[in-house]
């Protein structure tokens, strides 16, 4: 004996099983696009939280930059080795320096400033480094004369400098203590150094 199933009676559960199947789909699909989304959300506002913080500390280290070198940088700058050349100190410096070690005779030369160009790699941002040549001629009594001379020149020039060379020539066959004639004639190079912007344009504070 065949057992009968009677379709009329399970119409109504079959549809509300296919009912319940479509709409756990459709949680199932929303719940995974709202998943997508969220994640979405998440990885944009932890790129724009790593981007804040990242620049947040860039301020932070731009700014202790500033604070612990500036005071560097004005101190530069005030001394001639940054920005423009100081050139009438240097000259007044020099004659100055003459007077007081009572030098017999006192010439120099300063040469236009140009670009240095070492022997060496030198990173300089974006700064350029030049140098100005001085030539001088010194009449001295004596040759600790010189060393007084550049002594002076070191406490109260405004600039960084070096003496490339200097050359010594006895101007007297018997040593002289006449202050107006000297002994000894010594012809020196020194290297003026001043840091400026590598596009050529002036610091100016």
């Amino acid at each position: 004996m065949k057992a009968r199933i009677e379709w009329s009676m399970l119409r109504g559960a079959i549809s509300t099983f296919l009912l319940c199947l479509l709409l756990s789909s459709v949680l199932v699909l929303a719940s995974w696009i709202f998943h997508n989304k969220m994640k979405d959300e998440y990885d944009f506002n932890q790129a724009k939280f790593r981007e804040v913080s990242q620049k947040y500390l860039s301020v932070d280290s731009d700014e202790k930059i500033i604070r612990e070198l500036y005071p560097r940088f004005i101190e530069l700058y005030n001394r001639g080795i940054i920005g423009s050349e100081k050139r009438l100190n240097w000259v007044e410096t020099l004659e100055a320096a003459g007077r007081e070690i009572k030098l017999p005779a006192l010439r120099y030369q300063i040469e236009s400033r140009n670009p240095f160009e070492p022997e060496f790699e030198l990173d300089t941002g974006a700064y350029k480094l030049y140098v100005t040549k001085m030539k001088l001629n010194l009449g001295l009594l004596h040759e600790i004369d010189l060393a007084k001379f550049f002594d002076n020149l070191n406490k109260n020039a405004s600039g960084l400098y070096t003496v490339k060379q200097c050359r010594f020539n006895r101007t007297n066959k018997e040593i002289k203590f006449d202050p107006k004639h000297p002994n000894i004639s010594a012809d020196c190079e020194l290297q003026w150094f001043s840091l400026n912007l590598s596009d050529g344009q002036e610091i100016k504070l």
